[in-house]
């Protein structure tokens, strides 16, 4: 407050204009006084060119006062203009705290983007090498399965050591088409898997996420099935969210596919997509392996030639097979047969002819046996027939029906019909003294050389 008011003089009390002089100044006194001090809700009730440029100064250091509250609340677009060098001085300190904050706030986002990339850079280092390590782990028990069916039928309960999923299928491509021929899952969450596929015509195009597959022979992820176009809802499995696909490779074709299905939206990620990569390459490499193996498997069973089972494995095979018609008093029948003057087929036509002569008659053979009897190439022009829960009289039959089908036959060679006839040999297990297989082999080569000799062209018991 100002200080101690002095005493008017007594000669003024009378003068009532001086009083209120002194009761102005006292006003204008106490205004700027609460000016100075930051007062700015003091009321000057006096009127005059003073008072009002007071007041004029009090109302620009109240609205000075608010821009100023606005500017500490973030609003950087406040400026002065009614203040001269003041409201330069302002308005340059205004600009620059709104540089300063910009700065800052550029840095803190910086830093925070740069906090987000380290934690992210270290959940992908982290799922990588246990991505990495569960790789390892698959490709090692995918190793493991040297028979390709084997393998197909653990191929989806092996990658989920990689791939987490609700459902998972395994498909094979046929041609244009395609089915599916294992799956998991489905059984549990009460899907019918015949039901969802019902009535669909599996053709590869009619299914757009299948075609890409085949196409470009690469994983496919889609995060959110309900915003691809490429997705085809199936009944049962509208709550599929999620899903990935990988192509199954064999020399570079499409065996089949695998796809993965969660309900959960964004489950899959693109980052996912190198790891797919591996498991495809380790997927197909194991399968490729397995197809050789079998291949290799088979053909050490087969007659390269004709295409029948080998004589060794024929002799393993009915090495098993009479054990079994021992242990159980089973029927069983063998038939030898040997093509007739079959070296005046190569010494008459050539020996490619004659190659095309026993590939047609193996053929033939095999059509007319049922898939339990077996079939071997005994040596040479001789083929061995093994008839399981077969009876003499109706091992003479099939023996008869050969015979004749083969006299009718017509191989074609070089402008020339060749036609050949069979000599037959058959012989019966006898259950009661159980033979061994080279005994009842030698019954159904006496019975041979009794068709022989007595004018081929026969079937000899």
């Amino acid at each position: 407050m100002p200080g101690t008011k002095p005493p008017i003089p007594e000669v003024f009390n009378d003068l009532p204009e001086f009083k209120k002089i002194v009761t102005t100044i006292e006003s204008l006194q106490q205004f700027i006084y609460a000016l100075s001090n930051g007062d700015l809700s003091h009321s000057l009730q006096i009127r005059g060119k003073l008072a009002g440029s007071l007041k004029g100064l009090q109302a620009s250091l109240r609205h000075l006062t608010w821009q100023t509250q606005m500017i500490a609340d973030g609003d950087f677009s406040q400026r002065v203009d009614f203040m001269g060098e003041f409201s330069v001085a302002f308005n340059q300190m205004v600009i620059s705290l709104e540089e300063a904050r910009s700065a800052l706030e550029q840095s803190q986002n910086q830093l925070r983007e740069e906090i987000l990339i380290r934690k992210l850079a270290e959940t992908a280092e982290r799922e990588a090498r246990l991505i990495s390590d569960h790789l390892r782990i698959v490709s090692s028990e995918l190793n493991r399965f040297q028979d390709k069916d084997q393998l197909l039928n653990q191929l989806l309960s092996i990658v989920k050591e990689v791939i987490a999923y609700d459902t998972a299928a395994l498909g094979k491509i046929n041609n244009e088409c395609f089915e599916i021929i294992h799956n998991i899952g489905f059984a549990e969450r009460n899907i019918d898997m015949e039901r969802v596929m019902a009535g669909k015509d599996c053709i590869v195009e009619n299914f757009p996420v299948i075609q890409d597959l085949v196409s470009f022979k690469q994983p496919l992820i889609i995060s959110d099935t309900h915003s691809d176009i490429r997705w085809r809802i199936l009944p049962d499995m509208e709550d599929v969210s999620s899903w990935v696909g990988i192509p199954i490779l064999i020399r570079d074709k499409v065996f089949g596919f695998m796809t993965f299905n969660k309900t959960e939206v964004n489950f899959y990620q693109p980052y996912l997509f190198k790891a797919l990569q591996i498991l495809t390459n380790q997927v197909s490499m194991a399968l490729e392996n397995a197809t050789l193996f079998n291949e290799i498997q088979r053909l050490a069973t087969i007659d390269p030639l004709t295409q029948v089972h080998n004589r060794r494995f024929f002799f393993d095979q009915a090495i098993i097979e009479l054990e079994r018609c021992c242990r159980y008093k089973r029927p069983a029948c063998i038939i030898l047969i040997d093509i007739d003057f079959f070296k005046s087929v190569n010494d008459h036509y050539g020996h490619l002819a004659g190659d095309l002569v026993l590939k047609n008659v193996a053929a033939l053979i095999r059509n007319q046996l049922r898939t339990v009897d077996f079939l071997g190439r005994y040596g040479g022009e001789e083929f061995v027939v093994f008839l399981p829960e077969t009876s003499e009289t109706s091992a003479f039959q099939v023996a008869e029906r050969l015979r004749k089908e083969i006299e009718a036959l017509v191989v074609h060679y070089s402008n020339n019909n060749i036609q050949c006839t069979v000599s037959l040999g058959l012989a019966s297990f006898d259950i009661k003294f159980c033979n061994k297989l080279e005994d009842f082999l030698e019954q159904a080569d006496q019975a041979l050389y009794r068709a022989k000799h007595n004018g081929r062209n026969q079937v000899s018991l």
